[in-house]
């Protein structure tokens, strides 16, 4: 997906209520997630969630055009995960 820019993202600084707002995604929503390198965020699609509940809850992001994903698990959720502005 495309670089993100500030404006483009909901950034919400209070964790619960992040995992909140993540934990409200369904399939095929849009999000901006962290990329590897810390610094980037980028459009993506949720594909499903592997775990759907408890302390291993994760979510799958299809992140480009060939199909590539990136699971995070609800751990990483509020650091990583943005909603779309």
């Amino acid at each position: 997906g495309g670089i993100a820019s500030p404006q483009d993202m909901i950034i919400e600084n209070n964790p619960s209520k992040a995992l909140q707002n993540i934990n409200s995604l369904k399939i095929h929503d849009f999000a901006f997630i962290r990329r590897s390198n810390r610094i980037t965020w980028t459009y993506a699609i949720v594909a499903n969630f592997p775990v759907e509940s408890g302390r291993k809850a994760s979510v799958r992001f299809v992140t480009d055009r060939r199909g590539s994903t990136k699971i995070f698990e609800v751990k990483h959720w509020a650091k990583s995960i943005r909603l779309v502005n």
